[in-house]
């Protein structure tokens, strides 16, 4: 899943998702609460474009909360506004959104902001698996069979998490692991979960269930990518 889009204007919500049609998978929430429902519930998108204005709970509302998740707290937020909150927008950014969507859409402009921070978003997330195989100087099998072996790891891990067990040694290896293969969102998840001392198991459960999106997800990009690196 690509793209969260929250509003509860179904129109607005409808018309922005048929804009962004192409970029990739979207999900929909009519209001701050279903989103967060939604991102409580496993849901991963990699932005999320969020009316300011909404009841239960409103887009900023649903931003703070976001940004004191242990996983979700760089989620990239695109507010969407009326023209007459253009300050509040302001302000919103000047606080670290990315950008910001006034209505009515233009679709142009409105597509071209989401997929730059789409772009950013991928690019901070993970190496591009072209540029790994050339650093590591390995083939696109290898790479598949190294990304195998961490996914393979991750799952170990997460089971042994789930029993009980010591895990600290297998969160350290992993560590490693995403740092060699240029998994950086893995890395600094795993980085800031073990400066913490004995790992918790919640917190370490939701690592671990990200860093398994970041694999499979370069495991996809691997099989798109040519076989002959450039």
């Amino acid at each position: 899943m690509n793209i969260l889009i929250v509003d509860d204007d179904e129109i607005a919500r409808m018309s922005l998702a048929n804009i962004l049609h192409g970029l990739g998978q979207v999900a929909l929430a009519e209001d701050g609460e279903e989103a967060w429902e939604k991102l409580q519930g496993g849901l991963r998108p990699e932005v999320c474009c969020c009316d300011i204005n909404m009841p239960r709970l409103d887009g900023l509302g649903l931003m703070q909360r976001v940004r004191a998740h242990p996983v979700l707290h760089d989620l990239p937020f695109v507010l969407i506004s009326a023209a007459s909150d253009r300050q509040t927008v302001q302000n919103a950014i000047a606080g670290g959104v990315a950008g910001y969507i006034l209505k009515p859409y233009l679709a142009v402009q409105t597509r071209t902001l989401v997929e730059r921070v789409l772009r950013e978003r991928r690019a901070s997330e993970s190496e591009n698996v072209l540029v790994t195989r050339r650093r590591l100087a390995i083939g696109a099998d290898q790479l598949g069979g190294l990304l195998g072996k961490l996914r393979d790891d991750a799952a170990e891990c997460a089971a042994a998490l789930a029993a009980g067990g010591d895990t600290d040694a297998r969160l350290q290896r992993l560590y490693s692991g995403t740092l060699v293969l240029g998994l950086w969102r893995g890395t600094a998840l795993l980085k800031d979960l073990l400066s913490r001392g004995p790992a918790g198991a919640a917190r370490a459960k939701l690592t671990l269930d990200e860093l398994l999106r970041l694999v499979e997800r370069q495991l996809r990009e691997l099989g798109a990518a040519p076989a002959h690196a450039a």
